[in-house]
C-alpha cells in the first residue's frame, strides 16, 4: 500500500511548519507526523513537495525509512502532482491519495476488502461543523459511487467528501488521467480523475470519523480555541 500526499499548491503552509495538533500522548505535534503515524500501515509515504521548502524548514516531519520526499516545482493542477510519483509505483499497487488539510481516525481495516477503489466521506455529525465548499459524491443503494459533483456549497444534498481516495491498482489513475482533455486547466483536482474511473470501475463509499478541516486559518484558529478549552477544563476538574 502506497501513500501520496502533495503539497504543492498549499494555501497556508502554517499546516506544516508548527506544532499545533493534540495526539494522543498529550502532546502537541505537526500535522504531518499525525499523518504519517495514522498510515503507519503503508509500505511507502511518499510527500510532494518544493524542494526549497523543505530547505527552509518551513516543513517538519520526523523522517522515516518509509517516506519518500519528492521535490518538485509547482505543476498546473493537482492530478500533474500526484503524477509525479508514478515512476515509483508500479501499476498494480495499491494506492492511498490524501489531501492533507484534515484530520480523522482510520485503520487498515477500512481497506479490506475486493473494491476498485473507495472515496471516504465524513458523517453526518462532523459535517455539521466542516461546512464550505467541498465535492459531493452520490451513491446507490448498494453504496456505489455513481456522481461526483466538485465544490457543492452547504447545506449539502449528498455524502461529502473527506479528500482521501483509494484504488486497488495505480494503473487506474494514470489510464483515466491520461484521457482527461483540458489536463493543464489549473482546476483540475483527483475528485476530475475518479469521475471517469466510476463510470467503469466500482467504486465505494466508506465513511471516516472525527474529521476535523483546517483549510482556512479561520478553521485552524477555531480548533486550537477548543482544543485550550477543553484542555484547560479538564485539568481544572481534576
Amino acid at each position: 500500500m502506497n501513500l501520496i500526499i502533495s503539497l504543492l499548491g498549499s494555501q497556508h503552509e502554517n499546516l506544516f511548519k508548527e506544532r499545533f495538533l493534540y495526539n494522543k500522548k498529550e502532546k502537541n505535534t505537526f500535522l504531518l507526523d499525525q499523518i504519517i503515524k495514522r498510515f503507519d500501515f503503508c509500505n511507502k509515504i511518499f510527500i510532494i513537495s518544493e524542494k526549497l521548502k523543505i530547505v527552509n524548514k518551513s516543513i517538519n516531519f520526523n523522517r522515516k525509512n518509509k517516506v519518500k520526499i519528492v521535490y518538485s516545482r509547482p505543476t498546473k493542477n493537482q492530478i500533474q502532482s500526484i503524477l509525479k510519483v508514478n515512476k515509483f509505483i508500479g501499476n498494480n499497487e495499491k494506492v492511498i491519495i490524501l489531501n492533507p488539510d484534515s484530520n480523522f481516525d482510520i485503520n487498515i481495516n477500512s481497506f479490506k476488502n475486493n473494491y476498485d477503489g473507495l472515496i471516504f466521506n465524513i458523517n453526518e455529525k462532523d459535517l455539521r461543523r466542516n461546512f464550505g465548499k467541498k465535492d459531493v459524491v452520490y451513491n446507490n443503494s448498494k453504496n456505489q459511487i455513481v456522481k461526483i459533483k466538485k465544490k457543492a456549497h452547504y447545506p449539502f444534498a449528498q455524502k461529502v467528501s473527506a479528500g482521501t481516495y483509494y484504488l486497488k491498482k495505480w494503473k487506474y489513475f494514470t489510464q483515466f488521467s491520461s484521457s482527461i482533455k483540458n489536463i493543464n486547466s489549473k482546476d483540475l483536482q483527483v475528485a476530475d480523475v475518479f469521475s471517469k474511473i466510476i463510470k467503469r470501475k466500482n467504486i465505494y463509499l466508506k465513511e471516516v470519523k472525527n474529521f476535523v478541516c483546517f483549510e482556512n486559518n479561520k478553521k485552524v484558529k477555531e480548533y486550537k480555541f477548543w482544543k485550550n478549552y477543553f484542555l484547560n477544563n479538564f485539568k481544572l476538574n481534576d
